[in-house]
């Protein structure tokens, strides 16, 4: 299980002050990708947290995938 959402949000907006203090712009773009990585970790952990719809989650339908 990976990190809460929470904790990735505070990771990406940790990034994205380092993007904007950096003067370097590889650094930059390294700290920007960093920062976008972690958002989309925090958006999985905000889906995975999230209530099941009709008693069927992520897991449930990629389960029905394998099964056909």
């Amino acid at each position: 299980m990976g990190p809460s959402s929470e904790t990735a949000w505070n990771r990406a907006r940790a990034c994205d002050a380092h993007a904007k203090l950096t003067k370097d712009q590889n650094l930059r773009v390294k700290f920007e990708r960093l920062r976008d990585s972690w958002i989309r970790i925090a958006n999985e952990a905000e889906i995975a947290s999230a209530p099941r719809k009709h008693g069927r989650g992520v897991d449930d339908r990629r389960r029905l995938k394998g099964a056909a």
